[in-house]
């Protein structure tokens, strides 16, 4: 009797996960695409990138230290299908090149972290590179459109994203079309209407039955529609 009992508990019993991001500029991003990304849907694996940045060997000045990763809120968290997820976020120090979260959840659920930068320079995501699974691959987040084909990056206007979001239904009946899970993770840009201001990347990870350390990278560019006075005043111009 009692081996049944634990038997039939192990399923629901917890399992940590992690998830690794690293935020890099532009320029210092595509230093690392390695061979042709075909079309952006995770053809290119970057394999040197992952090396680098785990081995700290990616330059300081590459990365950018304003956009802190953090959880999903619980009341955005119901628009994803996903549970509140809590975890200690270590950030990029001391050597480290990844910002670092570590949580427990239980095979099936889904989880959602999310990086909201300030408004800043370097305001729109160019380059994604994930690694659930298998390897860490490059992603282009392409707007979605009416007649969506799943990929594990794609784009929303920011505004439809929260919208949808606090009625609770956007995965269901938007996110669910457009979004591929088959690595076991996929990231979701809201595209910032306001020009001068960060886009916004939900990391969604759908919980695998063993212990997995999942990575994201994301790369970083100036919005060509910003405002330049705005946000760099008088000045020389390039």
């Amino acid at each position: 009797m009692l081996l049944l009992l634990l038997s039939s508990a192990s399923p629901s019993a917890a399992v940590e996960y992690r998830l690794r991001v690293s935020n890099l500029f532009d320029t210092s991003f595509a230093h690392y695409l390695d061979g042709k990304i075909g079309r952006g849907e995770g053809e290119l694996a970057l394999d040197r990138l992952e090396r680098s940045l785990d081995g700290g060997l990616v330059p300081k000045g590459a990365l950018l230290y304003d956009r802190i990763l953090r959880p999903m809120p619980a009341e955005w968290a119901q628009g994803f299908k996903a549970i509140p997820a809590r975890g200690e976020v270590t950030a990029a120090e001391n050597g480290r090149r990844w910002e670092e979260v570590v949580w427990d959840g239980k095979p099936g659920e889904r989880s959602v972290w999310l990086i909201a930068p300030p408004q800043s320079r370097d305001q729109e995501v160019i380059h994604l590179a994930l690694k659930g699974k298998g390897s860490l691959r490059y992603h282009i987040p392409y707007t979605v459109s009416f007649s969506p084909r799943p990929a594990a990056a794609v784009s929303y206007p920011l505004h439809f994203l929260r919208f949808y979001g606090e009625k609770g239904n956007l995965w269901e009946r938007y996110l669910s079309r457009s979004t591929a899970l088959l690595e076991g993770i996929a990231a979701v840009v809201g595209v910032n209407e306001n020009p001068s201001f960060g886009d916004w990347v939900y990391i969604v990870v759908e919980h695998p039955p063993g212990p997995t350390t999942f990575k994201a990278v994301v790369g970083w560019d100036r919005r060509r529609s910003a405002d330049r006075s705005n946000l760099e005043g008088p000045g020389e111009r390039d």
